[in-house]
């Protein structure tokens, strides 16, 4: 009972350790932690999480038997702490510093980086602190009926997120959009993939064991 007690306590106070990815099982590893990076974001199929397993099954998908990740993505928390207390023209400033520095990767029989984002496109028309504070959503939607957490809940609801935009054809863009979910369009495939932004990777390369 006192084992289940502390189980409980240590997931729901947030100390429960990230999933990890080790070169050992996913050679390509090695290459994100030579970068600098000490955890990734990774992308698939819907089925996608952050497991050995699932990535084994959901990573290399496509008719080119292609995988993604990401590195240098801001956290979920990063995300809307800065759209809760930024008014629209600084939000947009530091979104554009937030995104300007990750790093998008292919991984076929090598791994290649794709390096920065040749483009950040910051579509929404008001953040969740001009929302909280009367301004309309992104979509339209007037959410100044609600109060308290409601009123949160209704402003970050389906919230347009920046577009992330890789290449020099630009035709590798991530949707930052975690409600519902981060989409990667990739060229020559109609179905979106997803990327996990909300349980980052810890790396696990020779250099860090």
């Amino acid at each position: 009972m006192t084992k289940l007690i502390i189980l409980i306590f240590a997931l729901f106070s947030g100390s429960v350790e990230a999933a990890q990815i080790s070169a050992k099982h996913f050679p390509w590893v090695q290459a994100a932690a030579d970068s600098g990076a000490s955890e990734l974001q990774i992308c698939g199929s819907s089925k996608i999480v952050p497991s050995r397993r699932s990535i084994q099954r959901h990573f290399l998908v496509g008719a080119e038997k292609r995988g993604y990740f990401a590195t240098g993505l801001p956290t979920i928390e990063k995300y809307f702490q800065v759209l809760a207390t930024h008014n629209l023209a600084e939000a947009k400033v530091e979104m554009e510093k937030l995104f300007s520095n990750a790093e998008l990767w292919t991984v076929t029989t090598e791994v290649q980086s794709l390096g920065k984002p040749t483009a950040v496109e910051l579509p929404f028309t008001a953040t969740v602190k001009d929302c909280v504070e009367g301004a309309k959503t992104t979509l339209g939607n007037d959410c100044s009926k609600n109060a308290g957490v409601n009123l949160t809940s209704c402003c970050r609801e389906k919230f347009v997120g920046p577009v992330v935009i890789w290449g020099s054809k630009q035709d590798h863009k991530l949707y930052f959009s975690p409600d519902p979910s981060v989409s990667l369009k990739v060229p020559n495939e109609s179905t979106h993939r997803y990327c996990n932004v909300a349980e980052p990777m810890k790396l696990r390369a020779k250099q860090l064991q």
